[in-house]
């Protein structure tokens, strides 16, 4: 873009902030209080490992794609997507993901399973269709997210919900010998994407 001075710009500025749309809806009452809705910009879910990040980064993208009738993009570099929709059917269903895994067994001594994932895969079906599984790997740098980020902005007219699932394993063209200094790096970039694209980014990381 153009440098423009401040007294150039400010008035552009002033616009923006009349004309601010509320965030989004994540669907936990509490956090859009907290938050002012889900608006534009990096946001860190840190916990130790197995304190759910993941299942709780699938609810909240789940949630906002449904509430909010935006694009997802969820870049899981861990676990596969049929794991992921694993945790959207048990949830949406209320039944164990155990019981799942094993559903053929399952529905033989409780017929009334197969009705539940039945009734969940026509609930997430109404708006799964805005959510993209990206199972990430070593080519899914933040220059990577960036390009298929901008893509789903073009083809769908919004700026998409970004989920990285998360911040230690992805790839870094800034390779640090300080892993602390890579996971800095790693931040600059997604707030600058977040900003570029005027989309808010959520990402896991272990503490």
């Amino acid at each position: 873009p153009a440098m423009l001075s401040e007294a150039e710009d400010f008035s552009a500025f002033l616009t923006r902030l009349k004309d601010a749309k509320p965030g989004h809806k994540t669907g936990f009452c509490y956090l859009d209080e907290l938050l002012h809705g889900l608006k534009p910009g990096l946001f860190v879910l840190a916990a130790p490992p197995s304190a759910g990040k993941t299942t709780f980064l699938k609810q909240i993208a789940d949630q906002v794609a449904e509430n909010n009738k935006i694009p997802v993009l969820f870049f899981s570099y861990e676990q596969s997507a049929d794991e992921l929709r694993m945790k959207t059917l048990a949830r949406i269903s209320e039944i164990e993901n155990d019981k799942l895994r094993r559903f053929a067994s399952a529905v033989k001594t409780e017929p009334y399973i197969a009705g539940k994932v039945t009734d969940a895969a026509e609930k997430y079906h109404k708006y799964s269709s805005l959510i993209t599984i990206i199972e990430a790997g070593r080519e899914h740098t933040t220059e990577a997210i960036r390009l298929i980020a901008q893509e789903q902005k073009h083809k769908t007219g919004h700026p998409p919900l970004i989920v990285i699932d998360y911040l230690q394993i992805v790839p870094s063209k800034d390779r640090a010998a300080d892993k602390r200094l890579e996971i800095d790096y790693l931040i600059s970039d997604l707030r600058r994407m977040a900003r570029d694209l005027d989309s808010p980014i959520i990402t896991a990381s272990a503490v």
